[in-house]
């Protein structure tokens, strides 16, 4: 049997798994330059709802003005990443709801936005990491959003690729 990953959503459900896991801490990473993002007022109440989630997740962020919010600090596993960007895809995302719904919204945003993308450089060490991961039985073997991440194919359906 022949197993294929999706590296991309294989490191998404992770990632998620260790944001979401109790007594996790997360690290910041304060930014060089604050960024300040201008909001429509619709997505405003949803950034003003959201605080609280994304500063457990390690943001530093704030209100800075009516329309706007401050961001000094991201999780260092997003430190890579666009902060308007993910902030506008996380008010994208509908992220308003019973606080662990939110919780969980926003832990899906952030590890989306911190996961290996196609043509992204992996090394060895990282491949077999995602391997040895996703074969151990520990995790759910979908990427948050539900899509399966570990495809199995039997030799007969390989086979039947090229048509023998």
């Amino acid at each position: 049997t022949m197993k294929i990953i999706d590296f991309h959503a294989a490191h998404e459900r992770f990632t998620y798994d260790a944001l979401l896991s109790k007594g996790s801490r997360h690290d910041s990473q304060a930014l060089v330059f604050p960024e300040v993002i201008e909001l429509a007022p619709a997505r405003m109440k949803d950034a003003r709802e959201l605080l609280d989630q994304l500063r457990e997740k390690g943001f530093d962020v704030e209100e800075f003005s009516e329309d706007s919010i401050i961001v000094r600090a991201v999780p260092a596993i997003l430190s890579e990443s666009s902060v308007k960007a993910f902030m506008l895809d996380l008010l994208e995302s509908d992220a308003t709801g019973p606080l662990s719904a939110r919780e969980k919204r926003v832990a899906a945003r952030i590890a989306c936005h911190a996961s290996k993308r196609a043509n992204d450089h992996l090394t060895r060490l990282d491949m077999q990491t995602i391997v040895d991961r996703a074969l151990s039985g520990k995790y759910e073997l979908t990427c948050p959003h539900g899509r399966p991440f570990l495809y199995s194919m039997s030799r007969v359906e390989f086979e039947k690729l090229f048509r023998r």
